[in-house]
């Protein structure tokens, strides 16, 4: 009933909406330790069915408690806390014995179903370890290379299937949902986000050069978001007296949303490594074909609503990797302009005074505020980043002055009342101007006859005040 009609379902009752989800939780975990604990992989796969069923409640569970919907107290969240707990140690426990029942057998002898079921054990623990990244530290590091491994085969055989049956040119090839491979890679990246962020954990990812495998699955996922249907036939085209939105396949919507998520995961992932790890960055391959990829397809990701942190995640990551590869960079490479022309469209649009009830308050665009807390930290990191990357790339300084990027945010900035602008804005916008002036000479004059001296009057812009116009 959960899994069809979700764990709302399980809060319909209005006096006590929270008990029965809570004690479902609490039932499933102890059916879970009863049917793993102290049993071999052959005494656990006599009851694969009922556990599965366990592992797809606390799964969705999991998940939904991980948004904080749901208001639970002190005492509530401690029992359920020791619930899962208890239940995931012994999922965690379960996979070792598959594990070293796979290296001895060497694959040959494991059936079928107990693959499916390690499958099953991967994805839960997933959402386990995409809320709770502390727990059971050791045992999740002894087996997350089999972890990797696995979530990487699936991955493969996921997107082999995609293509055969899902993709818009293989109509004929058929679809059969039940031969559908689950895909535990995609279901295990924001688990890869918490990763990243330990040594240990990220060096073992490194060692199994998952971020070969994950440029390849960002390549993918970015072909199902953005989808385009094939242009109907000449005899329709001629029919159409007005431009309409192509209708989508049936679960592509849904499709496109969760491949959404997906990349944005990555994006993460692949933002803790360049920060963590600048010097493999410099080197790596594979970082400079995402570098290219960006480079090269940000600019065809349709401007929606839906695709605002998308963008945003992408646009960022783009100058992270710009600033440790600028060395690659060529200056003839036009599609670094165009990206920077969407990345600055991000960054611009952030915060007007326009759309603000006080004509001399910087505030929140209207279109960004929905989204603020996941935009937030990646318009800082971005304006930070751009402001070193004209230091690695200065020509990019003649491209951003075209744009009327700069000149426009001085007029807003001497529209903005004195005493308004919140300590970490105002010293983004410095930062990025200071940097700028000190790229660029031609821009110094520019600024000043747009009385530049009055914003940093207003602001307090020391450091760029001290560098035009001296002390």
């Amino acid at each position: 009933m959960i899994e069809t009609f979700g764990v709302e379902w399980a809060l319909l009752d209005n006096d006590k909406p929270k008990q029965f989800l809570l004690l479902l939780i609490h039932l499933c975990s102890v059916e879970v330790r009863m049917q793993l604990e102290e049993k071999s992989v052959d005494a656990v796969m006599k009851n694969a069915d009922l556990v599965l069923s366990c592992f797809t409640t606390l799964e969705l569970a999991v998940t939904y408690i991980g948004t904080d919907v749901l208001e639970l107290d002190q005492k509530e969240k401690q029992q359920l806390y020791t619930a899962l707990k208890g239940a995931f140690s012994a999922i965690l426990t379960t996979l070792k014995k598959f594990l070293i029942k796979s290296v001895k057998a060497d694959n040959k002898s494991v059936s079928i179903d107990e693959k499916h079921f390690t499958l099953a054990i991967i994805r839960v623990l997933a959402a386990w370890l995409a809320q709770e990244t502390n727990a059971m530290r050791s045992t999740v590091i002894e087996v997350l290379p089999f972890i990797l491994c696995v979530a990487n085969d699936s991955f493969y055989a996921y997107r082999t299937w995609y293509v055969q049956n899902k993709s818009p040119k293989s109509d004929e090839a058929g679809n059969d949902e039940n031969q559908k491979p689950t895909d535990i890679l995609k279901a295990l990246l924001p688990a890869l986000c918490h990763f990243t962020v330990e040594e240990k954990a990220r060096e073992i990812m490194l060692q199994a050069k998952e971020e070969d495998v994950l440029v390849e699955c960002f390549s993918f996922h970015w072909s199902i978001v953005n989808y385009k249907p094939p242009p109907p036939p000449k005899s329709e085209r001629l029919k159409m007296t007005k431009r309409t939105e192509p209708e989508l396949p049936p679960g592509m919507a849904e499709a496109m949303k969760d491949s959404r998520a997906a990349l944005v995961s990555m994006c993460n992932i692949f933002m803790n490594i360049i920060v963590l790890e600048p010097k493999l960055v410099e080197n790596s391959d594979p970082f400079y074909s995402l570098l290219k990829f960006i480079l090269n397809n940000l600019t065809d990701l349709k401007r929606s609503e839906e695709n605002l942190v998308l963008h945003a995640n992408m646009a960022v990551l783009g100058l992270l990797l710009l600033k440790h590869q600028a060395k690659k960079v060529k200056k003839n490479d036009f599609s670094i302009c165009r990206y920077i022309q969407c990345t600055i469209r991000f960054l611009w649009d952030a915060f007007n005074v326009d759309e603000s009830n006080d004509a001399e308050v910087l505030v929140v665009s209207m279109e960004y505020k929905k989204y603020w807390m996941d935009l937030m930290e990646l318009w800082f990191l971005g304006m930070q980043t751009i402001s070193v990357v004209l230091t690695h790339i200065p020509w990019i300084s003649e491209f951003i002055m075209e744009t009327g990027w700069a000149q426009g945010m001085v007029e807003t900035l001497r529209k903005v009342r004195v005493g308004t602008l919140p300590p970490n804005t105002r010293h983004a916008y410095e930062d990025f101007l200071l940097h700028l002036a000190k790229t660029n000479s031609d821009v110094v004059p520019v600024l000043k006859k747009l009385d530049i001296l009055t914003v940093c009057r207003n602001h307090l812009f020391m450091e760029l005040g001290k560098f035009l116009f001296g002390d």
